[in-house]
């Protein structure tokens, strides 16, 4: 069955090859499939089943995606910063752009792709499954956009 076949392939895989090979898997499978399937294992012993772990939480929580564009030490990319950062926030991925820096690698991602600073201003966009909320200049609209979802 699909389970004996799975726990063949994972026994037969180096650690550090077993996280990219279920993000491949997960992309031509049922994820509900797949992780039950791995649903013992991690039981048994969750220390080694980590990144399975991870997997899962990310297929149960949606992930927020955050993009802070703004100029590095200005005051209010900061403090944006540091909202993003607040707490126990694993369902979150926080990115930052420096528009004033020449040849920032990161501008040439996906995550980066039309991000801009609004008025000049330090700009923070999140996202969630795709979607963007509009994009906020002040850290108490950017918080209640973090917050929206949770």
């Amino acid at each position: 069955g699909i389970v004996a076949t799975w726990r063949q392939v994972i026994r037969d895989l180096e650690p550090r090859d077993r996280v990219p090979f279920l993000v491949q898997r997960l992309g031509d499978r049922d994820p509900d499939c797949v992780l039950r399937a791995m649903r013992e294992l991690m039981e048994r012993a969750p220390s080694a089943f980590s990144w399975w772990l991870q997997a899962a939480e990310f297929y149960a929580n949606p992930v927020k995606q955050v993009v802070i564009v703004g100029e590095k030490n200005h005051p209010a990319r900061i403090a944006m910063l540091r909202e993003a950062r607040n707490g126990f926030n694993p369902d979150r991925i926080v990115a930052q752009l420096d528009p004033t820096e020449s040849g920032d690698a990161h501008g040439s991602l996906p995550l980066f792709e039309g991000r801009k600073m609004v008025d000049g201003l330090p700009t923070a966009y999140v996202c969630r499954n795709y979607a963007c909320e509009l994009p906020v200049t002040d850290v108490a609209s950017f918080a209640a956009q973090l917050e929206n979802g949770d």
